[in-house]
């Protein structure tokens, strides 16, 4: 459920499992079939000749858990990622007690998975992901939910992303000491408990390939255990022959090089 995953077969192996635990199946999601994200994955799907499925979708798990979550409440399960319904309206909630931030019609958008989103500035997408990784200023019982979660994650860090990705590399050598998360246009937030840090990074074009390279520095300036996890942007034809890499400015080296946290 806090995934952005491949489609690999175990990936939809377990979102189906999460929809049949709810007496559900894939004619519920409302994300829609999509290419599995991953590319062996969406090879191998190709071979079977079988077309993709809601379930191959990479937001099939979160929507399985806000299906979960409707089932939970008591709520209809039609219309889930409707704005005015109860899971999402207890989504924005959730949203603006970790963020502090005022979140309402106002900034509300919809996302490419067809649920609803809200924008936030970078700084306070940095707090946000700051308090859960340390539970600072959280109620008791969104304390012990948000730590759920990150154990979940640190427990499962494949579930998140996927073989390879950098979420799950990182997280998988240094369970417990950086949470990370990719997403949509651009953006990569994360946090490391031990320095009480939280990280947002948003490329402006919203290119994927940039939010990847911009954020392995990073994460190395804070926490020099990640250096060498993630092997840097390498371009290369189909025949092998490397061509050129994927790297940051020098300004932004030098900016990374200023940063210091006790």
């Amino acid at each position: 459920a806090c995934g952005s995953h491949v489609g690999s077969e175990r990936h939809v192996a377990i979102a189906r499992g999460m929809l049949e635990r709810l007496g559900l199946d894939e004619t519920c999601l409302a994300c829609g079939a999509a290419i599995p994200l991953g590319t062996k994955a969406a090879l191998a799907l190709a071979a079977t000749g079988r077309p993709p499925t809601a379930l191959h979708h990479n937001c099939s798990g979160k929507h399985a858990g806000m299906l979960a979550s409707a089932v939970t409440m008591r709520a209809p399960v039609e219309g889930y990622n409707a704005v005015d319904h109860p899971v999402q309206e207890h989504v924005r909630r959730a949203l603006g007690e970790l963020s502090g931030a005022t979140v309402d019609a106002s900034v509300t958008g919809i996302d490419g998975c067809a649920v609803p989103t809200w924008a936030l500035p970078l700084d306070t997408l940095a707090r946000m992901f700051a308090r859960i990784a340390t539970g600072d200023g959280l109620a008791p019982d969104r304390r012990a939910a948000v730590a759920r979660i990150l154990s979940a994650c640190w427990a499962e860090p494949e579930l998140v992303a996927g073989p390879g990705r950098a979420d799950t590399l990182v997280m998988a050598a240094l369970p417990g000491r950086i949470y990370m998360k990719t997403g949509a246009e651009g953006v990569y937030c994360g946090a490391i408990p031990e320095l009480g840090v939280g990280f947002a990074l948003k490329v402006d074009d919203g290119a994927q390939r940039a939010n990847g390279a911009a954020v392995m520095p990073l994460i190395e300036q804070l926490l020099p255990a990640a250096r060498g996890l993630v092997k840097r942007s390498v371009l290369k034809t189909p025949k092998g022959v490397e061509v050129g890499r994927i790297r940051t400015s020098p300004g932004y080296s030098q900016a990374l090089a200023g940063l210091a946290f006790a």
